[in-house]
C-alpha cells in the first residue's frame, strides 16, 4: 500500500516537474527569439542552445565580425603548437567551454530529412561497411 502511495506521488511529481520545465522552455524560447530572431530557426538550436550561445556572446555582439572570432571565443580555433621541424597545430583552450558545447550540439542533430530516424539515414550503410572493414 505504501509503496502504491508513493509512486502515485512520484508519478505526479514528475508530470508537475515535466509541466514546469515545458513552461521555462517556452519562456526561454520567447527570450531567445527576442534577442536573436533567427537563432532559433537554425536547425539543431533548441531554446538551451540559443540561451547558451546568447549568453557567450554576452551585451556585444559586434566582437563576433567573423568566424574566426566566434571560433576563439568558443575555444576551438586552432593556435600553433610547433616545436622545431614540426608544423602541428592545436585547438584553443583560453575561451568559454559552454559555448564550445552548445555550438557542438547542432552537429549532433539528425538531419532535417529525416526527422530524428537515424535507422533510415543514408550515412548508416556507410557506417556499418566502415566498421566492418576496420575489424
Amino acid at each position: 500500500m505504501a509503496a502504491k502511495f508513493t509512486l502515485r506521488r512520484l508519478a505526479r511529481r514528475y508530470q508537475e516537474l515535466d509541466h514546469e520545465i515545458s513552461e521555462y522552455d517556452s519562456e526561454l524560447s520567447a527570450l531567445a527569439d527576442l534577442a536573436a530572431p533567427g537563432l532559433l530557426a537554425v536547425h539543431g538550436v533548441g531554446p538551451e542552445t540559443a540561451a547558451r550561445l546568447l549568453a557567450a556572446v554576452g551585451d556585444n555582439p559586434e566582437r563576433l565580425h567573423s568566424e574566426a572570432a566566434f571560433a576563439h571565443l568558443c575555444d576551438a580555433a586552432p593556435i600553433p603548437a610547433s616545436s622545431g621541424r614540426r608544423d602541428r597545430h592545436r585547438l584553443n583552450r583560453g575561451g568559454n567551454r559552454s559555448a564550445n558545447a552548445a555550438s557542438t550540439v547542432n552537429f549532433d542533430a539528425p538531419p532535417d530529412d529525416h526527422k530524428g530516424d537515424w535507422q533510415s539515414s543514408p550515412l548508416i550503410p556507410r557506417m556499418k561497411m566502415a566498421s566492418r572493414l576496420m575489424v
